[in-house]
């Protein structure tokens, strides 16, 4: 059967479709538009939430859109490139928090050789009127004591103070020799000693032991010869410094400021002892509350960490600042100090009193009776830890900002009052320096108002004479009328029941 011809004018029907294309017959047809690959959409969302996951993503979908053709290549390549840079940079970023969380326990650590005040030996001869220091005789027996049993042990490592400051209960104890030449560096220190194999020291020479004077004036048996180029390099510019210092004028006193040693500032309250131990309040309290730090309700220094007096009536000076606190010691915050603690630590301060020693207390924010009398003891102590309590310590009361007393603390040498008192004081103490009982607590680092670091405790001294009044410090002015001759009355000491 033959198909009709289609009618005049209308056009044949077209063969048959092209499967897949639209176009005319004959002429190649447009493809259809391809999806785009889903897993690339993924890639470049994960980039932003989770890179490791748009490097994997994108990869996949790239390998997909080989295979299929699918649309999305641009969008896999942009996540991996975001997640690439994005995973870089966060490795870049946790190494370098490494690297400056160790700094930061590396300066930590380093606090461990700051300079405590040390003990004074009083077998050391006085300078003479004239400042020329006597040729120096060694006792026969000097060096006899230092003593090591030999062993065959290995060396220990030095036991080191944990690093937040807490003072452990029982901290292991390992024997030590300790050796150091009184007369505030007018005398060179010389120890000749035998070592064993494991490192332990096992004995002596006390015949080539002992401090030697050096003198730099030619008339002298013990003249040496100036190093010109020590000089140059270190004399010099420190003789120039402390010159600087000595003409930066910060006040004035009104009195003479005690710190004789060891009468008073080892031995009684002193006014100079007062001035201090205000100073460690003022500077510890400065920036409390901006750094989340206990503020001081009291503080103390141990007198052996004044070094010496401030003439007056007259103007103070910088460098007097640190003549009186040399060492590098630093304010510390002991927050939530039990008042039986409190009576504990002022016990072991006033242990020896009449007798003259470096842990005696100067102290700020409060005001105590004690008594020497002999139906009182004098506290006991193996290191830090108390082995027999004391009673010396009568009555205890806070001072109000007016000077007037407030909360009794201890009376009749019974603890009165459950509180807990912050106290200001150093590094030094805090950390059981001169066997302070501060076992159990920790303390806080001071700052200084806009600066980094630490605290010095001479600075603290410096700032609040220096302060304005309106902002707690003395503006300048030690007053006779705060900073009495004698004491104000802080520390009494009786000799009676």
């Amino acid at each position: 059967m033959t198909t009709p011809p289609p009618p005049y004018g209308a056009y044949p029907p077209p063969p048959g479709p092209y499967a897949g294309y639209y176009g005319y017959p004959g002429y190649p047809g447009y493809p259809q538009p391809q999806p785009t690959n889903s897993l690339a959409i993924v890639s470049l969302v994960c980039a932003f939430l989770f890179a490791p996951l748009g490097i994997i993503f994108g990869h996949i979908s790239l390998s997909q859109i080989k295979k299929t053709g699918e649309e999305g290549r641009g969008l896999a390549v942009a996540g991996l490139v975001i997640s690439y840079l994005i995973t870089v940079l966060t490795i870049l970023v946790v190494v370098l928090s490494v690297v400056f969380i160790v700094k930061v326990a590396n300066d930590l650590e380093s606090l461990d050789g700051l300079t405590p005040d040390y003990p004074d030996i009083t077998a050391t001869p006085s300078p003479r009127a004239d400042n020329n220091l006597p040729p120096f005789d060694p006792p026969k027996t000097l060096g006899s004591n230092c003593q090591y049993p030999a062993t065959t042990e290995p060396a220990s490592k030095p036991v080191k103070p944990p690093q937040n400051g807490r003072i452990a209960a029982d901290p292991a104890v390992l024997p030590a020799e300790i050796v150091t030449t009184q007369g505030e560096y007018r005398y060179l220190g010389r120890l000749t000693v035998d070592f064993n194999p494991a490192g332990k020291l096992v004995s002596t020479d006390a015949a080539k032991s002992g401090p030697i004077r050096i003198v730099a004036d030619p008339a002298q048996p013990d003249y040496v010869a100036e190093d010109a180029t020590l000089k140059a390099r270190i004399t010099d510019p420190l003789v120039a410094y402390k010159a600087k210092l000595a003409a930066n004028v910060i006040g004035d006193t009104q009195v003479a400021l005690d710190g004789g040693n060891p009468d008073p500032i080892r031995v009684k309250e002193a006014n100079l002892g007062n001035l201090v131990a205000d100073g460690f309040r003022f500077a510890a309290n400065r920036t409390a509350v901006a750094e989340g730090r206990a503020v001081a309700d009291i503080a103390f220094s141990n007198g052996g960490g004044i070094r010496t007096s401030i003439a007056g009536p007259g103007k103070i000076n910088e460098k007097q600042t640190f003549d009186v606190l040399p060492f590098d010691n630093v304010m510390v915050t002991v927050p939530n100090v039990s008042v039986a603690q409190l009576k504990s630590l002022m016990e072991w301060g006033v242990a020896r009193t009449p007798t003259g020693d470096g842990r005696f207390p100067q102290i700020s924010g409060f005001r105590m009776n004690i008594s020497t009398n002999s139906a009182y003891t004098p506290q006991a102590q193996s290191g830090t830890t108390v082995t027999t309590p004391g009673s010396r310590v009568r009555d205890l009361w806070l001072v109000k900002a007016d000077g007037t007393d407030g909360e009794q603390l201890i009376a009749n040498g019974a603890v009165v009052s459950n509180r807990t008192v912050n106290i200001a004081t150093t590094n030094f103490t805090a950390g059981g320096g001169d066997s302070y009982p501060f076992g159990g607590t920790t303390f806080q680092f001071a700052h200084r108002p806009g600066q980094d670091g630490f605290y010095p405790y001479q600075a603290s001294l410096l700032d609040f004479i220096t302060t304005p009044v309106a902002q707690g410090g003395l503006g300048g002015l030690v007053t006779s009328a705060r900073y009495p001759n004698g004491g104000s009355g802080r520390i009494a000491i009786r000799t009676g029941v």
